[in-house]
């Protein structure tokens, strides 16, 4: 019996593919054998491979005025910021804000998305969707940045039975916390949540 193992490709070096074009020679494996990626799926692998993702990118154009301070304050009144002496110092600290090239702190991607306006997050991310499914409320689309939206979210969450339990309620909001951390902003879809008295799926 003959055993041979494939190590998973690093970040930086997917695709992987095959002959001279990834959109023709990346292939996934999943269950049931392999199937060719879609155009998304590559672009999002060639984004991915950057040693500088795009979260990390400095949007040199924009001022801390695009982001919220609502959402600032809120987020800095849930965790430890007191370490930061100021809105500036945590910003950097987080990654939301970075050194431009003109030395000013400006916001990142990551910073747009977490604490942005809609306005500037649609120029930036024009795919951005996000949208809330309950059983009493029905479908409701977000138009807001992520953090509000995670706020929204676990107020409804916290009114499922299940969240009667501390540690499901916990494993929910972690579960739901990295749907958001993980998602591709630049794909078409956007983020869907979907609860119901006895499940939630994101």
């Amino acid at each position: 019996m003959i055993s041979i193992r494939v190590p998973r490709a690093l970040r930086t070096d997917r695709p992987v593919y095959i002959n001279q074009d990834p959109f023709s020679g990346t292939y996934r494996r999943n269950g049931e054998g392999d199937y060719r990626c879609t155009s998304d799926e590559i672009e999002a692998m060639l984004r991915d491979a950057a040693i500088q993702t795009h979260d990390m990118q400095v949007c040199s154009g924009l001022s801390l005025d695009a982001l919220d301070a609502e959402t600032i304050a809120r987020c800095r009144a849930c965790g430890n910021s007191a370490e930061d002496a100021d809105d500036p110092a945590f910003l950097r600290r987080t990654g939301a804000a970075a050194c431009a090239e003109d030395g000013q702190l400006r916001p990142t991607a990551a910073g747009i998305l977490l604490f942005g306006r809609m306005e500037t997050i649609r120029s930036h991310f024009p795919e951005y969707r996000l949208a809330y499914t309950g059983a009493s409320a029905g479908k409701r689309r977000f138009d807001n940045n992520i953090l509000e939206f995670y706020f929204s979210v676990c107020r409804e969450i916290d009114a499922l039975p299940a969240a009667a339990d501390p540690d499901v309620k916990r494993g929910i909001g972690e579960a739901f916390a990295n749907c958001l951390i993980n998602a591709d902003y630049y794909a078409p879809g956007g983020i869907s949540v979907v609860s119901a008295p006895a499940h939630i799926s994101f």
